[in-house]
Formats: structure tokens, sequence, C-alpha cells
């Protein structure tokens, strides 16, 4: 990237950052008006799917945003908004020119189908678990994905947070976002921490609804461990949500 286009970086990065910290007050209405929402829409409307989930992350996220560490708001405004739905288009050109079709909106990544519960009905139950993809692999396939201008990631699993690098590929690959689907019980408070100063990850935790729905599924105790996650990523500001 030459200086111009550094410049230009910089300049959508510091108004996604200014927007970001005005998103909570202000309407619906007026948010969706604003010029760089408006360019991030328009630059996925070749795909339905991703330009709703932008526009519902915007206007469910507004709350979260007002309690976001400087770090996870930095990383946010960076990777997925200008990096992803803005800086990433002239690559999606350039594949679409070279190849006819449009390059995928996001990936999913199953790093591993291990987990350390055993939850009822759970489709990775049907997987081998000896058989993990390995590190260069998960790097190699990420950084072909920014090729093809890929800046989101969702990581699924089995439980990823098992992985003991996961943490290390997420810094490796600063310049993406990940959501991470996740059970919660391993994110400790050293886990969350780290994720704080991370910036990059969005964990979603994963709940049946109330308490008894799910811990029956889960195993006794389930959820009151899921709340103390989350309250362990509030007070670290990291962003996150369930599923």
């Amino acid at each position: 990237m030459g200086t111009q286009g550094r410049l230009k970086q910089f300049a959508a990065v510091q108004t996604a950052k200014t927007f970001l910290k005005i998103l909570p007050h202000i309407s619906e209405q007026r948010l969706l008006r604003f010029p760089i929402v408006r360019r991030g829409l328009e630059a996925v409307s070749y795909y339905p799917e991703g330009k709703e989930f932008l526009q519902s992350l915007l206007l469910h996220g507004r709350r979260a945003i007002g309690r976001c560490s400087k770090n996870c708001l930095a990383k946010f405004a960076e990777n997925l908004i200008v990096n992803e739905f803005i800086a990433a288009n002239p690559k999606r050109k350039e594949f679409r020119s070279r190849y006819g079709f449009d390059p995928p909106f996001l990936m999913v990544l199953s790093p591993s189908m291990r987990c350390n519960l055993n939850c009822y009905g759970c489709y990775a139950g049907q997987y081998p678990k000896g058989e993990e993809l390995e590190t260069e692999v998960i790097h190699r396939v990420l950084r072909e994905g920014k090729e093809m201008g890929i800046y989101f990631v969702t990581i699924s699993g089995g439980e990823p947070f098992i992985r003991p690098d996961l943490l290390d590929i997420f810094e490796t690959h600063g310049d993406m976002f990940f959501q991470v689907y996740t059970n919660g019980t391993l994110i400790d408070e050293s886990l969350a921490k780290r994720l704080s100063r991370l910036g990059n990850v969005l964990p979603a935790i994963s709940v049946e609804g109330w308490e008894e729905e799910t811990d029956v599924r889960r195993g006794p105790g389930a959820f009151q461990r899921i709340l103390s996650t989350m309250a362990r990523l509030r007070e670290e500001g990291v962003l996150f949500g369930f599923s």
C-alpha cells in the first residue's frame, strides 16, 4: 500500500472510531444515513445476508459499544468496518474480474472438533476428535482469505478455545476480525484480559435460554459459569454476544 493508500486508510479508521464513539447516542434512522455506514452497506450489496448482518450488528451493538475498551473499539473500527466493508473492495473487484463471480463475504473455520462439554444433540459430537487443522494450514487459509478481500472470520468447532494456539493465531492476523462461537466455560480471567488486549475477537456464547434449559443440555452449573464469563468479558471491555 502506497502513501496515498495509507493516508486514506488512516482517515477511514479515524472516521470509523469517531462514528463508534457517538453510536450509542444517535437514532437508528440517523445511524443508517451516515456516509461510512452507507458505504459499508453498498460495498456488500451483492450479498444480502452480509448487508443485513452489518446493519443488525450496528443497530443491536449500540449499547455494547459504550462499554467497549479502547483497544476493542479500535479493532472493531479498523478491522471490521474499514478492512472488511470498505478497504477490501478493490480485492473483491479484482477477484470478480478474474474469476467471474463474487468472493465469499466471510469464511467459517473449525480449528478443532474437540470440546470440554458433551451437549445433547450437538453436531460436533459426530466428528472425529483426533484430527485438527494444523496451525500453518490455518495461517495459510487466513492469508488466502485476505487476498480475496475477506477480513471477517467466524470460528466454530468443537470448542475453539480448547486450542492453546488460538489466541496466537488471532494475534498474528491482527488486521482481521474474528467471531468465535464458544460455550464460554474456558474463558477465565487471564483469557478475558488477553482478548481485551487483542481487541479483534468477539465471543458469541451459546445458551439455550434460561438456567433450566441451559443446564439440561449443557450440564449442571453451565448457566452460572456462562454468566460469570459474561461478567469477566464486560469487566475487560470485550464485545461479546450470544447464540
